[in-house]
C-alpha cells in the first residue's frame, strides 16, 4: 500500500496561538546562495523575513517559542508570498518609523554598541481578522 504524504508549503502559516492579535514581521534583503534558491527566486536579492514579532490585544509583545520555529520555516521565502492564515495585511511601513525598531536601536546605543541593522527596510503589519 502507498500513502502520499502531503506536505503544507512552507509559506503558509495556520498554527498561530489564539491571544495573537498582531503580527508584525520585520525584513531584510537576502540574497540567494544555493542554486536551488537561485533557481526558485532568482539571481538577485530579494526581501525575506528576519524578526517576527507576535503582540496581543494590547499591543504587547508574546514570547512564544513557536515565533522561532515560524522564523527558522520562513527566513529563506520572500515576504510577499508569505500567508498568515486568519490574519490580513494591515498596512506595509518602514523601518525607520517603528516604535519597535526605534527602542531596539536605542537599547544597543545603551549599551555602547554599534547597531548593525539594516533600518530602511519594509515592515509587514498583519492583524487578526
Amino acid at each position: 500500500m502507498v500513502r502520499a504524504i502531503c506536505a503544507e508549503p512552507a509559506n503558509i502559516i495556520r498554527d498561530i496561538p489564539q491571544q495573537v492579535e498582531y503580527i508584525t514581521v520585520y525584513t531584510q534583503y537576502r540574497k540567494p546562495r544555493s542554486t536551488v534558491e537561485k533557481a526558485v527566486y532568482g539571481e538577485g536579492p530579494y526581501l525575506c523575513p528576519y524578526v517576527i514579532r507576535f503582540q496581543d490585544s494590547t499591543a504587547l509583545t508574546i514570547p512564544e517559542k513557536q515565533m522561532k520555529k515560524v522564523i527558522k520555516r520562513l527566513k529563506r521565502i520572500p515576504v510577499e508570498q508569505i500567508e498568515f492564515v486568519g490574519f490580513e495585511l494591515e498596512h506595509i511601513g518602514n523601518m525607520l518609523d517603528d516604535i519597535g525598531a526605534q527602542r531596539a536601536s536605542a537599547t544597543v546605543a545603551g549599551y555602547g554598541l554599534h547597531d548593525y541593522a539594516k533600518r530602511d527596510t519594509p515592515v509587514y503589519y498583519y492583524r487578526r481578522k
